[in-house]
């Protein structure tokens, strides 16, 4: 029998005189319990007039989903707060207020410590329920553990808008994955208090317990002894996974650190300065380390390899990353990989690296490295080698493709010392178009370079629109690296843009340096109304390749003289335009009273005066036309000046010259007697 039914059927039975449906009672309110350093720890105390004194005895007044708002002070802990009631929400003083945008000790925080008198002994606060909050607190001074850690049993904390300075370690995170939990606009400074346990190394967030689907994000972390974030889930295989690790500043750090770690995202972080970046170290598989700024690290930017779990790390992403200065010392690289399998290196900027940009070496290593990709990155300016495959660190096929590989200190492009690694690295840029061993070219080397295919690989070319450019005719023109050395198109996808330098003899182009699309291509424009040019030339790093122009059309050389004296005439600017009335040309005479105008194609043009020295008259009819232009055939029209009226004889321009009314000898008188 239905069970509803049922309770209709037992209500009727015992005369009721219907139905009756059972109602749940409302929820109680949630209530919001206030402590205070100026209150007391009295039997219901909580109200804001009448504060608890103690965060612990207000959470013994409180319900699963209260609130519980600590106002301003210090508040010293000599046991652990064990938080287990569901979904209660602890709130400081600076509860919603960006711990990034606080100071560790600064004015109207809410301070939970300990002392050494008397020492708590673990971490301070453990949460251990669903759903705990704790919001806008600063903890610090712990020796002995952690501010706060949360329980692997349950899931769903928020820790947000806390600062957790100078403790052994800053937060323990745990959980269960079960509910997302989110860690994010917290503060992470000094936190490597070894007061209590000398020899010691602290961490900003550590954990060596299961933690999964948790997210640590827009948080800050400066002068954690070890590590920014330490996550070691070795306790519990598999376990821990499905972290992600976004958006942080975590500049001057040591590395962030991933033992026995799956499904985690590694990205948008700014690591500057210090150790290195990502260290992924052992029995990790599938990481995708992305668009990360790491920059200025003395031991690298990420390394793979199995120094913590001696088990091969799989499905690795380094991809969209800037990777810039960093493994200056000896033996270590802007991306090294050991011990490795599955690694994608996509889309980074490897840039002045100390030495080796990407290194696969037998760092802590059981079994070679294999199945590794890559691809379209910018290596430029490494110290040592682009990219090094050291012996006994790699067995089977590598993919090494369509990468600008650039000024690598040792002009060795790929250096190959493995002949158990077979490295295809066809259609890479190598800086230059005569590979293996031209001017500028980074190149292939190593005991078993024989191991290498480079060929072919990609070339700078040249053309323009129209191929041939008359004298006043615009053109495109347009270098690419999108051909290969066997003369064939690639489709890519390539590396990132490169900056493309154009020169021309005679002229200009507009603009003289220009970025290459997402296919390789830089266009710039030929301006019209200039001469021909002799050569258009491209250069890309230390390739440069140039268009050399030879005369097929006509030309119209335009002649200037004087009409009087017959001189010629310099400065006169004349300008030939075609039969469509755009201008084909310009020049201005020279000493010789003549100029010309080159490489006009094949038909009629007018020629005319546009400007003529000071002291000459524009001529009445000031074109000539239409003259007819020939290819190879050079066609001369002449032109004839007269001096402006009055010039020579001292009188105002436009005025006609006077007469020399004196008398002449020879004469006859005027027989009126009056002057001529």
């Amino acid at each position: 029998m239905n069970r509803r039914w049922l309770a209709y059927w037992l209500a009727a039975l015992l005369g009721g005189a219907g139905p009756v449906l059972g109602v749940a009672p409302p929820a109680a309110a949630a209530t919001v319990l206030n402590v205070a350093a100026t209150g007391n720890d009295t039997p219901g105390c909580g109200s804001a007039a009448v504060p608890c004194a103690s965060v612990p005895f207000a959470y013994d007044q409180a319900a699963p989903g209260d609130t519980i708002r600590v106002q301003a002070g210090t508040y010293v802990m000599t046991s652990p707060l064990v938080i287990r009631k569901a979904d209660l929400r602890l709130e400081g003083a600076q509860a919603g207020v960006d711990a990034r945008t606080r100071t560790s000790g600064g004015p109207g925080e809410t301070v939970i410590t300990t002392t050494l008198n008397t020492p708590i002994q673990q971490d301070m606060w453990i949460a251990q329920a669903n759903g705990v909050s704790i919001d806008g607190f600063t903890f610090t001074g712990n020796a002995d553990g952690a501010g706060v850690t949360t329980s692997e049993n349950f899931s769903g904390y928020e820790v947000e808008n806390d600062i957790f300075s100078n403790n052994l370690k800053g937060f323990a995170p745990s959980s269960n994955g079960a509910i997302p939990s989110v860690f994010q606009q917290n503060l992470f400074i000094g936190n490597n208090n070894a007061t209590r346990h000398p020899g010691a190394q602290g961490n900003g967030v550590f954990t060596y317990r299961p933690l999964a689907n948790a997210t640590f994000a827009h948080s800050t972390f400066h002068d954690n002894g070890n590590a920014p974030i330490n996550i070691a889930g070795g306790e519990v295989p598999g376990a821990t996974r499905n972290i992600t690790i976004a958006d942080n500043d975590m500049d001057g750090e040591f590395p962030i650190t991933l033992v026995v770690v799956s499904d985690a995202v590694v990205t948008r972080n700014s690591m500057i300065g210090g150790w290195s970046g990502v260290q992924v170290s052992g029995a990790c598989h599938d990481i995708d380390i992305t668009h990360n700024t790491i920059a200025d690290k003395t031991r690298g930017g990420v390394l793979l390899f199995t120094g913590f779990a001696a088990v091969t790390n799989t499905g690795i992403t380094i991809a969209d990353n800037t990777i810039e200065r960093t493994g200056t010392f000896t033996d270590r690289f802007g991306v090294e990989i050991s011990n490795s399998s599955g690694v994608t290196v996509l889309r980074n900027r490897i840039v002045d690296s100390g030495h080796d940009a990407i290194g696969f070496t037998p760092r802590g290593q059981q079994t070679p490295s294999s199945d590794t990709t890559i691809t379209q990155n910018t290596i430029t300016g490494s110290g040592g080698s682009g990219i090094f495959v050291a012996q006994g660190a790699y067995s089977g096929p590598m993919t090494a493709r369509y990468n600008r590989i650039v000024d690598s200190g040792s002009g060795q492009g790929l250096v190959d010392d493995d002949r158990a690694a077979d490295v295809d690295a066809r259609f890479n840029w190598w800086g230059c178009n005569d590979m293996p061993n031209g001017d500028g070219c980074d190149h292939v080397a190593g005991t078993a370079d024989d191991q290498v295919g480079f060929q072919p690989w990609l070339v700078l070319t040249i053309h323009s629109e129209p191929a041939g450019i008359a004298a006043g005719q615009q053109a495109q023109i347009t270098a690419s690296l999108q051909n290969d050395s066997s003369g064939h198109p690639q489709a890519g996808p390539f590396f990132h843009p490169v900056l493309t330098t154009f020169t021309a003899d005679p002229g200009i182009l507009t603009p003289d340096q220009v970025t290459t699309d997402a296919s390789l291509h830089a266009t710039t424009t030929w301006p019209a109304g200039q001469p021909r040019p002799e050569s258009i030339c491209a250069t890309v790093d230390h390739a440069r390749v140039c268009l050399n122009f030879e005369s097929t059309g006509g030309s119209i050389i335009s002649k200037v003289i004087d009409k009087k004296t017959r001189n010629r005439v310099e400065g006169t600017e004349v300008r030939i335009t075609d039969a469509a009335g755009e201008t084909a040309g310009t020049c201005t005479t020279d000493a010789n009273g003549t100029c010309d105008v080159e490489d006009l194609p094949p038909g009629t043009y007018d020629v005319c005066i546009v400007g003529v020295p000071e002291g000459y008259a524009l001529p009445r009819k000031p074109c000539i036309g239409p003259v007819n232009v020939e290819e190879h055939v050079e066609t001369q029209v002449t032109f004839v000046l007269h001096k402006e009226q009055g010039k020579d004889h001292g009188n105002r321009p436009g005025k006609r010259p006077c007469k020399d009314h004196g008398k002449r000898p020879g004469d006859k008188p005027n027989p009126k007697g009056r002057a001529w």
